[in-house]
This record gives C-alpha cells, sequence and structure tokens, in this order.
C-alpha cells in the first residue's frame, strides 16, 4: 500500500527485487490524481531477505527535472482480511480513505533497524574518532545494576532497565526534581549530580520512601506524586518565620516551614530570598 499524487497521465511504478536491474516482483500504472490518492499493490516476492528497488518511468515526461509522481508513505501489510466475507468492499474502502485523508495527527516513531544494518562501534582512544580502539556492543555501565533479563539490547531494553525496580536513580531524580520545583530547592541540592560529587540529600530516608511509593505505589504517576507532596504537612505549613527558625535554619533545610518565594530582612537589615 502506498500514497501518492501525479498530474501527469501514464507513468509506471516498479518493484526490483536485489537491484535496479533485477526481477520486476511488482508494477502498477499510476493515473491523474487529484491531490493525495491511496493505492494497494500485490508483492510476491521469492522468500528470505532481499533488497527492494523502486523505478518510476513516464514517457511523457520531457526533461529529468520534471516531476512525474510524488510518495508521501509506503508500507508492506498483509492483504486486507475478509475478503469472502459481506461488506468487505465498504471496509476496505472506508479503510482507503482514513488512510488517504489528510485531517489526521502523525506521531514520529523510533523503529530498530535490523541486525544486518547495524554499524560497528568502536571506543575511540584518547577521545580522537580517528584513532578506533576495540568494537562495543550496546549495554550498560558494568557498575550499576545489570540489565533485566528478557531485555534486548536496544533502546526499548534501555527504557525497560531506566525504569526497572532494581534501579531506583531514575524514580529519585524524579522525585528530587519535583521537589525542587515546590519547595524551591531539591532534598539534593545538585539536580545535575545526585552521585558521590554531588551534595548529600537532608533528609535521604525521605527521598527513598517518595522514589518507592512513585515507583510501586503511584505506578509512576506524576500527578498522584505531586499531589501526596502537596498535600502533606510539611508543603502546607505558613512561610512566616521567627527570628529563632532563621538563626537556626536559614535556608529551610529542616522544613519548619513552608516554602517561600519572596523575600524578608531579617534584624540585621539584610534582606534573605527563601
Amino acid at each position: 500500500m502506498f500514497r501518492y499524487a501525479t498530474g501527469v497521465p501514464g507513468g509506471v511504478w516498479q518493484l526490483h527485487i536485489d537491484s535496479l536491474a533485477g526481477p520486476v516482483i511488482a508494477s502498477i500504472v499510476l493515473k491523474p490524481t487529484q491531490g493525495w490518492q491511496v493505492a494497494t499493490i500485490d508483492v510476491k516476492g521469492p522468500a528470505g531477505v532481499h533488497d527492494i528497488w523502486f523505478t518510476y518511468h513516464n514517457p511523457a515526461l520531457k526533461t529529468p527535472e520534471e516531476n512525474g509522481a510524488t510518495f508521501s508513505w509506503f508500507y508492506l501489510k498483509q492483504p486486507f482480511p475478509g475478503k469472502d466475507l459481506p461488506g468487505f468492499d465498504s471496509a476496505y474502502q472506508f479503510f482507503n480513505d482514513l488512510t488517504a485523508s489528510a485531517d489526521y495527527t502523525t506521531t514520529p516513531i523510533l523503529v530498530e533497524n535490523p541486525s544486518d544494518m547495524f554499524r560497528t562501534t568502536n571506543i575511540f582512544d584518547r577521545g580522537s574518532w580517528l584513532s578506533k580502539g576495540d568494537a562495543v556492543e550496546a549495554g550498560v555501565p558494568a557498575v550499576l545494576n545489570a540489565m533485566p533479563a528478557k531485555a534486548p539490547k536496544n533502546r526499548l531494553g534501555l527504557a525497560m532497565w531506566l525504569t526497572d525496580k532494581a534501579n531506583p536513580l531514575t524514580a529519585r531524580t524524579m522525585v528530587n526534581r519535583l521537589w525542587e520545583q515546590l519547595f524551591g530547592t531539591g532534598i539534593a541540592e545538585t539536580l545535575e549530580d545526585m552521585g558521590t560529587q554531588g551534595v548529600a540529600p537532608t533528609h535521604k530516608e525521605l527521598l527513598d520512601h517518595l522514589a518507592w511509593r512513585f515507583m510501586n505505589d503511584h505506578q509512576w504517576s506524576v500527578k498522584q506524586l505531586l499531589k501526596e507532596i502537596v498535600m502533606s504537612a510539611t508543603y502546607r505549613q505558613r512561610s512566616e518565620v521567627t527570628d529563632e527558625l532563621l538563626a537556626k535554619d536559614p535556608s529551610n533545610k529542616l522544613y519548619a516551614r513552608g516554602p517561600g518565594f519572596g523575600s524578608l530582612p531579617n534584624k540585621y537589615g539584610i534582606r534573605l530570598w527563601l
């Protein structure tokens, strides 16, 4: 099945196997269209893995610069089911009308290449792409948890590894960033580095608890996590501060008051941003 548009008569679109001069496995005459048109062509090729080459011939074109046909998309599929059942013609026409319509929203997707199209990835010696070292395969850092047992070594497997419950780093990072949006500072202040080089969390047990809830009870629902935080007694406190609290905890690391986003002068006349 493919979608095309052409304004000139004639023109033959052919599919060749393995090369431009290879055997023709399908051929169709393209008719002039008013806008886009969806057409179907039967493809009966040999078994196995082969390359398919497309050619277009139109004697009505006078120069190589003329455009005979424009193709929007094409894809290989199984025949439309139910050919011998009542209502097949109307259902098939309705399907073609939907695919030919321009009134739909497209969603970009990623499709993994077949294994025979994978390129070799090498370690660069001292970072120079001209000096290739050992070849490497897709994987995750050995110092972290291994990939799930049935996870493929591709983008899908990486997503499974990132959200695996044996890898709480993703949940902890998400909780910390949402906390920062609500309170002005994360539980771990260095949002971009929650490792050994960053600032340690002020309330590690709280971060662990919310990360566990985010993965298990909330099933990665950001909405439910935000609801739990904003309905907590910690968030719902008044943001007013006494001189005693300001002296003990000027940055509100202990959360003895609610988050504030204004400024107030202390007794020394210094204005602090909270």
